[in-house]
């Protein structure tokens, strides 16, 4: 299963890589797909946020922000 999945992703960074998207595009997309975007689940797990900082989505309030949370799930992007 392991080899189907990186085959699979191996497969879309080589279609992102060819891509004809203007090159930060093709960087942002990449940085998004190894989830390395600064969320505050990302900051929180390096820790780069104090203990006491919340980890929720700073546009709804309504999950954790993280990058598939902003770009997919939360109510306030996605009517945009």
């Amino acid at each position: 299963m392991d080899s189907e999945l990186c085959r699979s992703e191996e497969e879309v960074f080589a279609y992102l890589w060819k891509s004809s998207a203007p090159s930060k595009v093709v960087a942002f997309s990449w940085t998004l797909l190894l989830n390395q975007i600064p969320t505050c689940d990302n900051l929180a797990l390096r820790n780069a946020l104090s203990l006491d900082a919340s980890t929720g989505c700073v546009l709804c309030a309504s999950g954790v922000e993280t990058s598939t949370h902003i770009f997919l799930h939360c109510g306030v992007t996605s009517i945009m």
